[in-house]
């Protein structure tokens, strides 16, 4: 995989590291990738269609706004916690 890793600095000076992740939704396989968003404080989780992160100059800001926090849920209630890996299973 191209590109497999980025780096990014936000606006508030926080250094960014964006990797992209082995697995994706099986229906997006084709079209989408995932990534991990990474600093020292977050660990983050985005999709986006291929063609936005081949470009060369994805726009991070946008990445970060749809992205939800790892282990999260765009469809689970705030302050419910996932439930953990299977064991064996890698935590991406």
């Amino acid at each position: 995989m191209a590109d497999d890793v980025r780096t990014w600095t936000d606006e508030q000076g926080e250094a960014w590291t964006f990797t992209r992740r082995r697995r994706v939704r099986r229906d997006e396989e084709e079209t989408h990738i995932a990534l991990v968003a990474r600093s020292a404080s977050q660990v983050r989780i985005v999709t986006c269609r291929r063609e936005e992160w081949e470009t060369g100059s994805p726009v991070f800001s946008r990445l970060l706004g749809r992205s939800v926090p790892a282990g999260g849920s765009r469809g689970a209630p705030p302050g419910v916690a996932p439930d953990p890996p299977a064991s064996g299973d890698s935590e991406f």
